[in-house]
């Protein structure tokens, strides 16, 4: 791994973290405000939820960067293609399973399902497959 790609992503660490911090750190600031600041300024209400939320879609970013740097080229074309292929039959089952009509324990289940299958698609198709003549 190059030099300037572990600094981005100490960078993106260090920056998830201070969010993070700061998010948690904000939720008793809020909460001890008093209810008319509150209701006239709604926007503060959202600030630990906003720190929070781009805090964790950033780690999400750094390990993407992490994990593609460290497996790409090293996956066979043979391995790669069907967990490829599992991960989008898992995003077609999942919103199968939210969209029918019977159970609500179906709708939880595809729901999980799909949130998974859709989040490892991501990072799968961030990786690249190691040629079919190349070794490694």
């Amino acid at each position: 791994m190059s030099a300037s790609r572990k600094r981005l992503l100490f960078i993106l660490l260090g920056i998830a973290i201070l969010l993070l911090v700061l998010g948690f750190a904000a939720i008793p600031i809020v909460e001890g405000m008093d209810p008319k600041t509150k209701a006239d300024v709604t926007i503060l209400n959202g600030i630990p939820f906003i720190l929070i939320f781009i805090g964790i879609i950033i780690l999400y970013i750094d390990f993407i960067i992490f994990l593609a740097t460290r497996l790409n080229n090293h996956i066979a074309e043979r391995t790669y293609r069907p967990v490829e292929r599992i991960l989008i039959a898992g995003i077609v089952l999942g919103i199968i399973g939210m969209f029918q009509p019977f159970t609500v324990t179906l709708y939880t289940l595809g729901f999980i399902v799909l949130l998974i299958s859709l989040l490892g698609y991501i990072i799968w198709s961030h990786i690249i497959p190691r040629l079919s003549g190349a070794r490694g």
